[in-house]
């Protein structure tokens, strides 16, 4: 396996602190496209039945900010899958609910903080390996 450089592991690190909000990034994209009057909704009205919600669904689905979110999401819950449950359970004290910063971790772990670091970029590299990075 390639080894990451210091730079990029910490550009892997920033990119999944985004994953702690993910679900409300999309839920939010979801209710901005929701919420907009489009031109077709607000154009000459037909004869025919409206389907609104339909075309809501059709929005999601075709909007590139949510096909990229909901890419993101799928490619960290892949990750997850592969991790051991140590490694898993070092994921989400870092990248979700406490967020703690490796020190932190190492002490709420009772490890050493070169034991962390060298568990840290094992998950980052397998990250990269599923992006294709590596």
């Amino acid at each position: 396996m390639t080894r990451l450089d210091k730079k990029e592991l910490s550009r892997l690190d920033s990119e999944l602190n985004k994953y702690r909000s993910i679900d409300r990034s999309i839920r939010n994209r979801q209710l901005e496209l929701s919420a907009r009057n489009s031109d077709d909704e607000m154009g000459i009205r037909s004869g025919g039945v409206s389907k609104p919600t339909e075309a809501i669904v059709i929005k999601w689905d075709s909007d590139p900010t949510i096909r990229h979110l909901e890419a993101f999401k799928t490619l960290v819950e892949k990750l997850l899958d592969l991790l051991t449950d140590e490694d898993r359970e070092l994921f989400h004290l870092r990248w979700q609910y406490p967020c703690l910063k490796w020190e932190e971790i190492a002490d709420k772990k009772f490890m050493s903080l070169a034991t962390i670091y060298r568990r840290r970029a094992i998950i980052l590299e397998q990250y990269a390996e599923l992006k294709g990075h590596l």
